[in-house]
């Protein structure tokens, strides 16, 4: 996930976040959400974007 975030060139702090949101044990589909939620469109395509360069297919963000 590191690598993902850093490709993406997203603001540190949304690195951090998607980080905790997605890699921590204690990760909660709704907080995960909630920042996606706040994430410009040109953000999500970012990350979606680093997410294929790095050989990942994209699921549906509910099925999260």
């Amino acid at each position: 996930m590191d690598k993902i975030v850093s490709d993406s060139n997203l603001p540190y702090k949304l690195q951090r976040e998607l980080k905790e949101g997605i890699c921590t044990s204690h990760k909660v589909k709704e907080h995960l959400m909630a920042i996606l939620d706040g994430m410009t469109k040109e953000q999500r395509v970012a990350l979606k974007d680093s997410f294929l360069a790095n050989d990942y297919d994209i699921n549906v963000v509910a099925n999260c």
